[in-house]
């Protein structure tokens, strides 16, 4: 294993050890967060259109197909005729 380097600067060189020659890019990752954050709306977007719509059609295909009574009714059922 290489040993390390010392210069007159105080800096510490290890020859074994590579690192990255460049940073990450920040028009990439801002490009990156700008897409997520559009594909992120488009796709919120699709979802509330298929709702707002398939809720219309659901309504009308849960309609019930009887009428309801005008008023309800105040009449008391008759009494049963079961033997105690």
């Amino acid at each position: 294993m290489a040993e390390e380097i010392r210069h007159d600067d105080g800096r510490i060189e290890h020859p074994s050890v590579r690192h990255e020659k460049t940073d990450a890019s920040f028009p990439w990752i801002l490009g990156l967060i700008l897409g997520a954050a559009f594909l992120g709306a488009l796709i919120f977007y699709l979802i509330w259109l298929f709702f707002n719509n398939h809720g219309a059609t659901l309504a009308e295909e849960r309609k019930s197909p009887f009428p309801l009574a005008p008023k309800p009714s105040l009449a008391v059922p008759p009494s049963s005729s079961v033997p105690r």
